[in-house]
């Protein structure tokens, strides 16, 4: 029983060199994957934003 929580517990708990690792600035997106996710936070954001306004305009207009 315990040798399997210590081999858990071993795969759980990173090691040293897991934040020993220099910085890679290659990693993650490149400049037009940037530009693209956030062009596409901003459209999506305009769109809820206008969601929400045409849903109050309209539940504004029928409750005069």
């Amino acid at each position: 029983m315990f040798g399997s929580l210590n081999i858990f517990l071993q795969n759980t708990n990173p090691g040293k060199g897991t934040f020993g690792r220099p910085y890679d600035s290659t990693q993650g997106f490149t400049p037009k994957g940037q530009l693209l996710l956030f062009l596409i936070i901003i459209v999506l954001g305009q769109y809820i934003g206008i969601s929400v306004w045409w849903s109050l305009r309209k539940e504004n207009r029928n409750n005069k």
